[in-house]
């Protein structure tokens, strides 16, 4: 791994679209009990069953922290998803941030991104940390309105019945009957996400997350031990800004004055590209 793979920013900007179908029912749950329910899947304010961001980029630094080893060859700092190994505790965390402190008084901004990239591990640069903020934004995934899906909340859901289960002896609790609300499988939810300042690197960590998406081995939310949260990413379209250049400047500027994205790059395309670096050694 390189210097220049880690540290020098690919992108200013990346905004990827999409939209995620459920392969199986869904509970992600809104901690509340309703009236037909025990546990209710969490809702908008239309009644309509949505995906928050936060579960979906929680289960993306997962998946980046366990297949990292797949689009980076022997990281600078290694990753922390093992406790022993957390770069944001210990003797050598403590020692960084005495030294950020002093940078920081001291207003040399550069040297404290010099500083952060050599002793913080990659996931913790892309999706944040206590010594940098995430570079990532995923926005809540809703409803689309589209044929399969409906706006009326009754046909969105799905009540289901279950009992819980005495270890013992296998069989089934006297009066432990309970039930949970799913969102049914079939529905389809937008997906946005907005990366900044994104290095080689990073593209790379968050190219095996959604690859995952992707090809459907992703599940979301509780009672997934019984099939349920399978999801599957599609329709996905890659726009990218780099200002290295004025070509892209103005083509940023263009997409802040009209809302609309140019020349965008299908995951198939951005796909070859990543796996064409990986297998040449390219640290590109």
């Amino acid at each position: 791994m390189t210097a220049i793979e880690t540290t020098s920013v690919k992108y200013d900007y990346v905004f990827i679209e999409g939209t995620l179908e459920l392969q199986s029912g869904l509970h992600i749950g809104s901690g509340q009990m309703a009236d037909d329910t025990d546990a209710a899947v969490i809702k908008d304010a239309q009644g309509r069953p949505y995906i928050p961001g936060s579960s979906l980029k929680g289960v993306m630094r997962t998946l980046s922290e366990q297949f990292h080893h797949l689009v980076i060859d022997q990281p600078r700092v290694p990753v922390c998803f093992l406790a022993d190994s957390d770069c944001n505790k210990g003797e050598k965390a403590d020692q960084l941030r005495a030294q950020i402190e002093q940078l920081i008084q001291q207003q040399r901004e550069s040297e404290i991104n010099e500083l952060i990239d050599e002793h913080v591990c990659p996931v913790c640069q892309l999706y944040g940390s206590q010594f940098r903020a995430s570079k990532l934004v995923v926005a809540d995934s809703y409803l689309q309105e589209t044929e399969g899906n409906t706006t009326s909340e009754n046909k969105n859901t799905t009540i289901r019945h279950s009992v819980a289960i005495d270890r013992d002896t296998g069989t089934a609790k006297d009066g432990a009957k309970y039930d949970y609300e799913v969102a049914n499988r079939g529905l389809r939810f937008s997906f946005h996400l907005e990366g900044k300042q994104l290095s080689k690197q990073d593209e790379k960590l968050l190219f095996i997350a959604l690859l995952h998406f992707v090809s459907g081995r992703v599940q979301l939310g509780g009672n997934i031990s019984r099939g349920l949260g399978a999801v599957k990413l599609e329709k996905v379209s890659l726009y990218t800004y780099s200002f290295a250049q004025p070509e892209g400047k103005k083509a940023y500027i263009n997409f802040l004055l009209t809302g609309r994205h140019q020349n965008g790059k299908t995951f198939e395309e951005w796909k070859d590209e990543i796996i064409k670096k990986i297998q040449g050694g390219q640290n590109e």
